[in-house]
């Protein structure tokens, strides 16, 4: 490694340029209060204590924000930054501060992904608008359809079908054990959702059921679970609970009741809740919430799941006839139809590109990412260079917090734009607490590192 220390004087308000020489890390050895130190131009506030690594700086400028003049000394040099060797200091304390905690309570985690693109076209989408289709395989209803681990899942009593979207249709049939329940389902599988571990709960006929999505072995939970005249078509699960619907008439007061009926997976027992809301044909859980709507319709009854109230009608979300499940960013969904099930887009709205982010070397972890807000993209070389905000969709795509305060969780950025490999580091402070836009120029496909405070798990 190799330094120098330089003096500079800056005038009350004013700014000055460094000259460089390509650097990898600028220290800010002495100044009487924060300064702004604009590398490469990206702007990061600092002050007296504060290191940035950033591999072949170009342009350094440091501004002023103050009122009276001063005098200010950064050590700047190649090769990875020492502490001891350059300041003579050794920083007893690693942890790192936000705006929202103050102090971590815990040292930074980093996170290594491989982040690629799949399509660069800007253009307006809407709910359930197919990217592609998948009109061979099983046949008949298409009411039950799930996700696990990155994979979209049709649940029908022919066979357990996995679907390929890159191959356009099924990566996988695969047959059910159906030994234990007489070798046949008792009628069509209406409802249908799968644990973290891969266990499968379905309605078939009026039963509930539990499979393994391993061996797609089958038991028989509950017989004549639904005791209405109908059952609706999706379902899934949430809290620990698996949902579904029926309705049936209540001569009491001469007409249809509607429940949310539900199955609790760690005690065994069912509960139900009438729901103040016309008959959903079609339920299904996207986030924290349930919804129901009528096939065809564009009105979706959003529900609170614990106690059946409807907390709003929403619109714009699409028309369906068959099941829903929706990927693991919530960007894409799945759903069955009249003739075809279908992979499509979640919500209406401007699209700007979608990437895509999985852990390097198993494409089998990739996650697509639908970019929502504007961004550039132009070719160098073998090369796609993306240019605007690209640690919010990372965010999204490994399913951390992607809220307005993200950045407050971001200690270190590494990547690269093609031509050199950067760093940007915010040392004892996150990014956000820096002052740092989350705008860069990154080339795709690439590996990156992200640093973050323990915090952001939680």
């Amino acid at each position: 490694m190799s330094q120098k220390d330089i003096p500079i004087a800056i005038p009350a308000g004013q700014e000055k340029n460094l000259p460089v020489n390509e650097y990898d890390f600028l220290f800010l050895k002495s100044a009487p209060y924060e300064i702004t130190v604009t590398i490469d131009q990206q702007p990061l506030k600092m002050q007296k204590g504060d290191v940035t690594e950033q591999s072949g700086m170009k342009s350094i400028t440091l501004t002023n924000n103050g009122s009276v003049d001063i005098i200010v000394t950064v050590t700047v040099g190649k090769g990875r930054y020492n502490r001891v060797i350059v300041s003579g200091e050794l920083n007893v304390s690693a942890y790192v501060s936000s705006e929202a905690i103050g102090e971590s309570k815990s040292l930074p985690l980093a996170i290594t992904k491989t982040v690629g693109v799949i399509d660069t076209v800007e253009e307006t989408v809407l709910a359930g608008q197919s990217i592609q289709n998948a009109n061979t395989g099983p046949a008949g209803n298409r009411f039950a359809v799930t996700q696990h681990d990155g994979e979209f899942y049709a649940v029908h009593q022919d066979n357990l079908y996995r679907f390929n979207k890159a191959a356009g249709g099924w990566a996988a049939t695969l047959a059910w054990d159906l030994t234990s329940i007489g070798g046949s389902w008792p009628g069509h599988i209406f409802s249908a959702g799968v644990t973290a571990g891969g266990t499968i709960y379905m309605i078939a006929g009026s039963s509930l059921y539990r499979a393994s999505l391993n061996d797609r072995s089958v038991v028989l939970l509950q017989a004549n679970i639904v005791v209405g005249t109908s059952s609706a078509r999706g379902g899934g699960l949430l809290n620990n609970k698996f949902y579904f619907s029926e309705k049936y008439y209540d001569a009491g007061i001469t007409q249809d009741v509607n429940y949310l009926r539900w199955y609790d997976l760690e005690t065994g027992g069912t509960g139900s809740i009438a729901v103040p809301v016309s008959y959903g044909q079609r339920l299904y859980v996207r986030g924290d919430y349930l919804y129901m709507s009528n096939n065809g319709s564009d009105t979706h009854n959003k529900l609170n799941p614990e106690t059946g109230d409807l907390i709003e009608e929403v619109t714009g979300l699409g028309t369906f006839t068959g099941g829903l499940a929706f990927s693991e960013t919530e960007d894409f969904c799945f759903y069955g139809d009249t003739s075809e099930y279908d992979y499509g887009y979640s919500d209406a709205g401007q699209k700007y590109g979608t990437i895509y982010v999985e852990n390097t070397g198993d494409s089998s972890t990739r996650k697509e990412v639908l970019l929502k807000e504007p961004v550039e993209w132009f070719t160098r070389g073998a090369d796609t260079v993306m240019t605007g905000a690209i640690l919010k969709p990372i965010f999204k795509g490994i399913a951390l917090n992607e809220g307005d305060s993200y950045l407050d969780d971001v200690v270190s950025f590494a990547w690269t734009d093609g031509i050199t490999q950067k760093k940007l580091d915010g040392g004892t402070k996150t990014l956000k607490l820096r002052g740092i836009d989350d705008y860069f120029s990154i080339a795709l496909t690439s590996e990156v590192s992200v640093s973050l405070i323990g915090e952001a798990f939680e």
